[in-house]
């Protein structure tokens, strides 16, 4: 019920950032594993929280991480890309 204007976001397992993400201003903080009590206290701080799975908030990182890689270290070593998928089905 309010604007979005700062948005944190955090990879992976990251709910503990929730705090660092109401000292820099965020209206809302995008990661995963959320626990009870860190609902409870975004809500009652006006933080809104997006629990965007584990693997979700991750795997997007994983090919632009390879390739930056890949160009420093060049023919030095090769890199594999795995293309995984979820471990779960969401219904």
């Amino acid at each position: 019920d309010k604007d979005i204007k700062v948005v944190a976001v955090c990879g992976g397992a990251g709910s503990d950032q929730l705090y660092i993400a109401n000292e820099v201003g965020a209206d809302v903080l995008i990661t995963s594993e959320i626990k009870h009590h860190e609902w409870l206290y975004a809500k009652q701080i006006g933080i809104a929280l997006i629990d965007a799975g584990h693997f979700f908030t991750e795997v997007i990182a994983v090919k632009p991480l390879m390739d930056k890689i890949q160009s420093h270290f060049g023919s030095k070593i090769e890199c594999v890309l795995l293309n995984e998928n979820p471990p779960y089905k969401a219904v």
